[in-house]
């Protein structure tokens, strides 16, 4: 059960955001360039860790289903436990799924070159949203399935991504050139903190849900040890990943590009 927790905690934080989310990084960051990107990067590990080690410990106190829910309640009560759920229900995890379907649609909609227009991607959007929901209708064991094959897949393409300039000049092919590393433009921000800032929140969506595997703490075997090597596993992996596949951005493409 702990690879499966893994897998969860992976899955939840690492998705379509974090092919989309390098470019408001690199708008954002632009003049200080890679060294701002790759800080954003790991100091948004960073505080996912440290986040990491508070819900380990909660989780292991309270192996509850509900996760923060649960948290919510014991600390302050009902009412505020009631409201977080409502809210992540009606606006938190609407708005994250559809802003995750839609930028699958649009990079599915570049990659293979056909443009059914505005119209078009919503529509598509919506089927591929209806389409997971009847995944998880069916059954966890068939939800499950689907969510551990997804993640292989997204976790490989990032990997991938990451080792294939380096692969590349090994084998002596052109793409690959350490200038583009001190390439900048010129961004409208003037001061290092507002731009660290802007580039810290467009991170933060990619490593958002890292704290996924809390809710579903009643089903997991052994919690007390599992959780925490969940989150911990999925976390550092993510960062690796993450900051392995900005290197290799940034290696084959100048910031302007």
């Amino acid at each position: 059960m702990g690879s499966e927790s893994v897998t969860q905690d992976t899955a939840d934080a690492g998705g379509s955001t974090a092919f989309d989310v390098r470019l408001g990084v690199a708008r954002a960051a632009l003049r200080t360039a890679l060294f701002l990107i790759i800080a954003a990067w790991v100091t948004g590990g960073v505080l996912c860790i440290l986040g990491a080690l508070c819900f380990a410990e909660l989780a292991v106190m309270l192996p509850r289903a509900g996760g923060l829910y649960v948290y919510l309640r014991e600390a302050y009560g009902r009412l505020p436990a009631f409201l977080f759920g409502w809210s992540e229900f009606v606006f938190g995890r609407l708005a994250s799924i559809g802003a995750l379907s839609y930028i699958f649609v649009r990079s599915l909609v570049k990659f293979t070159g056909w443009n059914p227009g505005i119209p078009g991607e919503i529509v598509l959007a919506i089927l591929l949203i209806s389409l997971m929901c009847w995944v998880n209708v069916v059954g966890v064991i068939w939800g499950g399935r689907v969510q551990g094959a997804t993640t292989v897949v997204k976790a490989g393409f990032v990997a991938f991504v990451a080792i294939l300039p380096f692969a590349m000049l090994l084998f002596g092919e052109p793409g690959f050139d350490s200038q583009n590393y001190s390439s900048v433009v010129p961004t409208k921000i003037s001061t290092l903190a507002g731009r660290f800032a802007i580039v810290l929140l467009a991170v933060m969506w990619a490593y958002n849900g890292w704290h996924g595997v809390t809710p579903v703490a009643e089903e997991i075997r052994n919690p007390q040890r599992n959780i925490p090597w969940a989150l911990f596993c999925g976390i550092g992996l993510l960062i690796v990943l993450y900051i392995s596949a900005n290197v290799a951005y940034h290696g084959v493409l100048t910031m302007e590009e």
